[in-house]
């Protein structure tokens, strides 16, 4: 069983987590079918990338028009439903 370790005692950026663990072996068909069942207008990829001699990958979001605003309890329910 694999295990991984996060100490994030400043925070973390969550397309720079999701790239990692994806480098790191986790399924992509597993994000993928975790991504499908969130509301319209995304799009993501991933990509390769070399920054300062140090190649990675790079998890890119995007969103095709103004995302509408939400309050928690329809974060939490969108959450909840995928």
């Amino acid at each position: 069983m694999r295990q991984i370790r996060l100490d994030p005692f400043s925070g973390v950026a969550g397309d720079m987590l999701v790239a990692g663990l994806i480098d790191a072996g986790a399924p992509v068909e597993a994000l993928r079918a975790a991504l499908a069942g969130l509301p319209g207008g995304l799009s993501w990829r991933l990509e390769r990338c070399r920054r300062q001699g140090i190649a990675a990958r790079r998890f890119v979001v995007e969103v095709e028009a103004s995302p509408p605003h939400r309050h928690l309890p329809e974060v939490l329910e969108i959450l909840a439903g995928l």
